[in-house]
């Protein structure tokens, strides 16, 4: 469904990704792991067309990133969550999913903001929201838009211990519809989610088992 092959990236005359490959399949989920600084958020941009590489193919559902169409079924929520912060969660939610040309349906999106706890709010801006209530809207909307193709940069940062369960549950529920691609640090919540997990070193992309997972980071 998605694949990449050899992609090569440099930003500023550096060389942020080198001869780099990844293919996620229908329905499955992949982690990926890396320090800061890795490159993981300028891989998502480059799979979404954000960014463009130097070398290298990058195909999603048949098409390329210059293709008309190209993200109309895929979603990325970045770390930061953007949203328009003059906007209620409700008013944003029928906006976006406008964008995307769908309509949906009032009670499903009551019953996702009710799930993660952002009813209550859903009238009020989301310039009054914390980090992790922002980036709980950002994520029920991505799962509303039901896309192939899943892109979360580290969804679990700012999120309660709750709200982190909440969204493995609703990912895993979300495999039967789509493909998840997320970067994560808890390296818990990655094991208990992949199919396939990759560790993003020395510009490439490295398999990694659960045997292996924790040992990555205790030595350098």
């Amino acid at each position: 469904m998605l694949k990449l092959d050899n992609i090569h990236v440099q930003i500023n005359n550096k060389s942020i990704l080198h001869d780099l490959s990844l293919h996620v399949k229908p329905n499955e989920s992949v982690g990926i792991i890396g320090k800061n600084g890795a490159g993981k958020t300028t891989l998502f941009e480059i799979i979404c067309g954000i960014r463009l590489t130097d070398d290298g193919a990058i195909r999603f559902l048949d098409k390329q990133p210059k293709e008309r169409h190209y993200s109309s079924h895929l979603f990325f929520v970045p770390d930061d969550s953007l949203v328009y912060e003059y906007l209620t969660a409700s008013e944003y939610i029928h906006f976006v999913s406008r964008l995307y040309n769908k309509k949906l349906d009032t009670t499903e999106i009551n019953t996702m903001l009710s799930f993660f706890e952002l009813d209550y709010l859903s009238n009020k801006l989301i310039r009054d929201y914390s980090k992790g209530m922002k980036m709980k809207l950002a994520i029920s909307l991505a799962l509303l838009l039901k896309p192939r193709l899943l892109i979360l940069d580290e969804p679990f940062n700012g999120l309660d211990p709750s709200s982190c369960i909440k969204l493995v549950q609703k990912l895993k529920e979300f495999l039967h519809l789509g493909s998840v691609l997320f970067s994560s640090h808890t390296l818990d919540f990655v094991e208990e989610l992949s199919h396939s997990t990759y560790l993003l070193q020395h510009q490439q992309l490295t398999n990694v088992t659960t045997e292996n997972l924790k040992e990555l980071f205790t030595d350098d």
